[in-house]
């Protein structure tokens, strides 16, 4: 993991379009990092992970930039 990162390096949660091994290989060079998969997520509508990311402190990565606004922008 790169040092300057410091001692609190992101915590990601991969979405289902990205490669769920990229986890893996993240984790092996020190990242806190899961995929959807991991954690039973997978084929869940936008704003469950997005709940899900900000109980457990983490930012989503996806390609899925689109919905994932609207997401956020259609909350009171």
């Amino acid at each position: 993991m790169n040092k300057e990162m410091g001692k609190n390096p992101p915590k990601l949660l991969l979405d289902e379009h990205i490669w769920s091994y990229l986890a893996k290989i993240l984790r092996e060079q020190g990242f806190d990092v899961i995929h959807v998969n991991e954690v039973d997520l997978d084929a869940t509508p936008d704003e469950k992970i997005m709940e899900y990311a900000a109980g457990e402190h983490r930012a989503v990565v996806t390609f899925n930039v689109r919905d994932c606004f609207l997401t956020r922008r259609q909350r009171p």
